[in-house]
């Protein structure tokens, strides 16, 4: 490799030529041919879907501006009430096909959130896709739902339980008619990271864990809030009342109402003793991830 600069049209050598070796690091696993074609390929087809979700959202978004502004021009306008009515149609039309696209914006500050969209899940092929090529390095991983206070994420199970980048129960078709199959990957030792601040689906998050037997729970009891779907009334003094509408119970009929879910590993959760440690919930979970068995291929 040599350096060199231009100028006014004249090139000049930087210093002498180097030679640089890249070698693979063989203490680190590497994919095989196979497996790197597999993943460029998918890598390259959830890009070109990225672009085309893309596109479709700026033309319907373009297609909603336009339908709206005829409208208000029709209604300052005298003109026949057909024209409207045909106009409003149109715009009925476009708006379920938005939705589709990013969603229900009136569903999307809800305790339950949206429903999942396609949107939802270009993005989630997307982040898996990034993630592909350093898989074969990782030993295992923590989930840390500490502090999170809820929220919905449909492919964050089908994940840890059937080693898919998502839940695998509908297939995308590229418009030239190719099926995207995301990589299996084997699945790896999970362990989820909670305390007192883990509440509502993520505490649901929790006892999925503990009902599939994903990985060891690590850390504080959580919450007790599993239900969600709280609701308000304002009182007369002005002030607001907080109560939840409902309840989650295990399948043999335990609640977790004002108890939440206790761990397998009790940790207090505080900072890391000493500077550059990490800290105790986490040192904790990495002790017991490297004890679990490793999950077998499904």
């Amino acid at each position: 490799m040599a350096l060199s600069r231009r100028v006014g049209g004249q090139v000049q050598p930087l210093g002498e030529p180097q030679t640089i070796s890249v070698v693979a690091d063989p203490a680190m696993p590497q994919l095989t041919p196979q497996q790197r074609t597999a993943n460029v390929t998918y890598q390259d087809n959830v890009a070109k879907l990225q672009r085309t979700l893309t596109g479709a959202l700026e033309q319907a978004n373009n297609m909603r501006t336009r339908t709206q502004a005829i409208r208000r021009a029709l209604v300052d306008a005298p003109t026949d009430v057909k024209l409207m009515d045909q106009a409003v149609q149109f715009d009925r039309r476009v708006l379920p096909i938005l939705r589709s696209l990013r969603g229900d914006e009136t569903l999307r500050g809800t305790e339950s959130g949206s429903p999942t969209t396609i949107q939802n899940r270009v993005n989630s092929a997307v982040q898996g896709s990034r993630g592909l090529a350093g898989l074969s390095e990782i030993d295992g991983f923590l989930l840390d739902v500490r502090g999170n206070t809820g929220g919905y994420e449909p492919n964050i199970l089908p994940t840890f339980l059937r080693g898919r980048w998502n839940a695998a129960d509908y297939y995308v078709i590229s418009r030239d008619g190719r099926r995207l199959t995301p990589p299996e990957y084997k699945p790896l030792p999970v362990a989820l990271l909670v305390n007192s601040g883990t509440a509502s689906n993520a505490e649901a998050l929790a006892l999925k864990f503990r009902a599939h037997a994903i990985g060891p729970i690590v850390g504080e009891a959580t919450a007790g809030m599993a239900s969600g779907g709280a609701s308000a009334e304002r009182l007369s003094d002005g002030s607001t009342l907080w109560f939840s509408e409902r309840a989650i119970e295990s399948l043999d009929g335990k609640t977790f109402e004002g108890r939440g879910v206790e761990p397998d590993v009790a940790v207090a959760d505080r900072p890391a003793a000493v500077e550059g440690d990490e800290d105790a919930v986490i040192e904790a979970a990495i002790r017991a991830l490297q004890t679990a068995p490793r999950p077998a291929a499904r």
